[in-house]
């Protein structure tokens, strides 16, 4: 149940809660739901309460190769809990029932959330998720296990395997829509990856490249390009090409990076990324980009935002902190989208800090 008391479990002790008091959740299910960036999360849902993993991104990767004994609970002396900061969930077993609860800050042993189910009717659910996920999971953490499901691989996401290059297999995958590569040292991306032109989403983080394919341009469905902590020397001008693009990061560059003055030709980009580039300016053509909804460039060597910056309609979320930043815009009030506005840990003086909070009520400066 929710309730606007907390559930407090003294001591993590289940054993003095009395537990006739959760109520029972009778159309129980599990539900799998595709998010446009972290794949698929899991729910459990119901006719009046439900709980759900938050953190738990591509789970339907994870969940096929459950069998009867992964299936998630444990028992009241030692219930299966997962959490992360702000939020944790709490299952056990205790005769005929599994009992669930959602919780706050983990250790702090107080639930917002918590209800039962009959444990065959629990048991079954995750047996029905365990069979959808192995006939319908296209996202594959290794290439060998790919290439056992070529006709159905659309994700591919290949976290610290220890490859060295570009595994040339990738390319027997014509229908692959996400590609990305996490810790491994890609070094260069061969010509051939324009082939690969139903690509949505393309992220290859620490994988040390110097630079970029020109054949990156025809990747016409491309949405998504992160390319975080690399070895860029100069901003690679072929994303400018991307027209589709909406999501682009580059941060943490080890060299410095200056962002080109026609980064207007990105008409469709939605987010930008920049954190900790040593990006001394911002051009004056970003407040082109009249779809930005997000703009990071934290931790930079910035003095100044340009006053086209305020051009940005759209614009609900800007990040400028650990900056030098003396002065703001001053037509700040035209952000009219603005929701989270954060350029703490600057050089602004007193009255700049004033001006801000007094046009963007939430303003973050201090």
């Amino acid at each position: 149940m929710f309730d606007d008391e907390l559930l407090v479990v003294e001591n993590g002790n289940f054993k003095k809660v009395d537990l006739s008091k959760f109520p029972v959740e009778n159309a129980f299910n599990i539900e799998l739901e595709k998010t446009k960036t972290f794949g698929v999360h899991i729910s459990f849902v119901g006719n009046e309460y439900g709980a759900g993993f938050p953190w738990w991104d591509n789970a339907d990767v994870q969940i096929r190769k459950y069998t009867e004994k992964n299936i998630p609970y444990g028992d009241i002396e030692s219930p299966h809990i997962d959490l992360e900061q702000g939020w944790q969930i709490c299952i056990f077993k205790e005769k005929d029932y599994i009992y669930i609860l959602t919780g706050l800050e983990p250790g702090e042993d107080r639930y917002y959330s918590w209800y039962r189910v009959n444990f065959d009717t629990y048991r079954n659910a995750w047996l029905q998720t365990i069979e959808k996920c192995k006939k319908e999971c296209v996202a594959f953490e290794s290439i060998d296990e790919a290439m056992e499901n070529k006709d159905r691989v659309k994700e591919l996401v290949l976290n610290y395997t220890g490859n060295v290059g570009f595994p040339e297999e990738i390319f027997q995958f014509p229908n692959l829509e996400k590609l990305k590569f996490m810790g491994d040292k890609i070094g260069e991306i061969p010509i051939e990856i324009g082939k690969l032109i139903n690509l949505k989403t393309l992220a290859f983080s620490g994988a040390d490249l110097k630079k970029l394919p020109e054949t990156l341009n025809k990747l016409t469905n491309l949405k998504e390009l992160y390319l975080n902590h690399n070895k860029f020397k100069e901003f690679p001008y072929i994303i400018l090409s991307i027209k589709s693009l909406e999501t682009l990061d580059i941060c943490d560059s080890k060299y410095p990076l200056s962002i080109p003055p026609n980064i207007n030709k990105l008409i469709n980009l939605h987010s930008l990324w920049l954190n900790r580039s040593n990006i001394n300016t911002i051009p004056d053509k970003i407040g082109d980009l009249s779809k930005l909804i997000l703009l990071s460039i934290s931790d930079n060597p910035i003095d100044y935002l340009p006053e086209s910056l305020t051009n940005l309609s759209s614009l609900e979320t800007l990040y400028c902190t650990h900056a030098n930043l003396n002065k703001l815009p001053q037509n700040l009030s035209e952000l009219k989208s603005i929701k989270v506005f954060q350029v703490n840990n600057n050089n602004l003086t007193k009255d700049e800090k004033d001006r801000a909070k007094g046009i963007l009520k939430d303003a973050f400066v201090d």
